[in-house]
């Protein structure tokens, strides 16, 4: 599970998408879940694959989604400016 001071899963999710930041969770029968964050059309986007269950209620991914948001928008924001 999620830290007491971490966001789940799901919180993570909302807060992107209440950015406008597309973002998703798969999961491939063989490969365990996969995460990505960003969109082709839009040129900005970051993919992770191989956290191997959600046990942890997704917290791994939490965190991996938070570290690519944060360094996809500064990325983002240089190429803006």
């Amino acid at each position: 599970m999620a830290e007491q001071n971490e966001p789940s899963l799901a919180e993570v999710m909302q807060r992107l998408y209440d950015q406008e930041i597309s973002c998703g969770v798969s999961s491939f029968w063989d490969g365990g879940w996969a995460a990505w964050i960003g969109t082709d059309w839009e040129n900005r986007q970051a993919g992770a694959m191989g956290f191997r269950d959600l046990k942890d209620g997704g917290a791994e991914i939490a965190r991996w989604l938070l570290d690519a948001a944060a360094k996809l928008q500064t990325e983002w924001t240089r190429r803006a400016s």
